[in-house]
């Protein structure tokens, strides 16, 4: 625990427990003002909603999923929290991915409408060849997709399935050569037509395009702290060059 606390503390510090069970350590650090997510996989006892009922955060994870190792990141599957009253903010920023089946799977289960306050922004990130489909797949809630560049999906880059709201802005889209998978959008339903899905200032290449619906405004009403000034989609081959693991050496800045 100490050690925890000795890790540079400037601005707000939100850390992970991957060994889950039932949250003490993630307790033990909030009696000292330090916010622990608790990995949590439900395995012979509800651990989700004791963790919860404790005024903890958990977040799901199946058993196929791993840790980030390298350049080839595990599937990511992140589902609300278990009372609908938490308001759920979470960003992911600067992966470089280049060969994975399931990128990016948001939401517990097309069902579980308590997801529908789940706020995520995905962000300078850069999805390579070899990415098959879901970067992200959002379930329900909303998803902010800014400044992160596309590479030849083999499937399709961004999907949904229970009516989310999806704003991509500033994406930078190359198509597979594949003429039947250019479309950059798949929903996984056939009454999508209201569903909230825009595009703004994104680049399209290769025949790349997405298929937008619904009506009414997807901005995403971040507060002052949260917000942040979104690039044209032109300047993000520069913005995502560097996106993936830092290159340092052990005694100098990174």
């Amino acid at each position: 625990m100490d050690d925890v606390l000795a890790m540079e503390n400037d601005g707000i510090q939100i850390r992970f427990d991957i060994r889950g069970e039932s949250g003490t350590f993630a307790a033990r650090m909030a009696k000292r003002n330090v916010t622990v997510i608790t990995n949590t996989l439900n395995l012979d006892a509800p651990h989700r909603e004791f963790i919860v009922a404790r005024g903890l955060f958990p977040l799901f994870l199946s058993l196929n999923q791993g840790i980030v190792h390298n350049r080839r990141p595990p599937r990511v599957l992140l589902c609300a929290l278990m009372r609908p009253v938490i308001y759920s903010n979470i960003k992911s920023t600067s992966i470089m991915a280049v060969t994975y089946l399931e990128m990016m799977l948001l939401g517990h289960r097309d069902t579980f409408t308590a997801d529908k306050v789940m706020k995520v922004t995905i962000v300078f990130n850069r999805f390579g060849e070899g990415l098959i489909e879901r970067m992200p797949r959002v379930r329900i809630g909303y998803a902010h997709v800014a400044n992160s560049r596309y590479d030849e999906w083999k499937m399709y880059a961004i999907g949904g399935s229970a009516n989310p709201t999806i704003f991509s802005e500033g994406n930078y889209f190359v198509a597979p050569d594949n003429p039947s998978n250019k479309q950059v959008t798949k929903r996984e339903a056939s009454n999508w037509q209201n569903w909230r899905w825009q595009s703004s200032k994104d680049v399209f290449t290769n025949g790349a395009y997405f298929v937008s619906s619904g009506y009414g405004s997807c901005a995403p009403l971040y507060t002052w702290a949260q917000s942040f000034t979104t690039a044209p989609g032109y300047m993000v081959p520069v913005l995502t060059s560097n996106a993936g693991p830092l290159r340092c050496v052990v005694g100098k800045p990174c």
